[in-house]
């Protein structure tokens, strides 16, 4: 594996998210991004999805910060598509 750093204007990413935290994250109670990322694949919920862009290529992201360490975020996992338009709740 190797990193690179590409700057874009937008993505259009389609899939599944989850709201969680650091401290639920430890607790495998609590925990939902196994749980999601889980569902993800064992579903094969990518398999729904139209026009997609990029088969099989999966972003992963930690996004919508509350604060620091200790405040909620929001993990997805989805694939970057061209359109939204067709993608109806069936294919979660």
């Amino acid at each position: 594996m190797y990193k690179e750093i590409v700057e874009l204007d937008s993505l259009k990413l389609i899939g599944v998210t989850a709201r969680t935290n650091n401290e639920n994250e430890i607790d495998p109670e609590k925990s939902k991004i196994a749980r999601t990322a889980y569902r993800y694949w064992s579903e094969n919920l990518a398999n729904n999805f139209k026009y997609r862009l990029f088969p099989n290529i999966t972003y992963a992201v930690y996004t919508d910060y509350e604060s620091d360490e200790c405040g909620d975020y929001t993990y997805f996992i989805g694939e970057l598509v061209d359109t939204f338009k067709g993608q109806g709740n069936e294919a979660f």
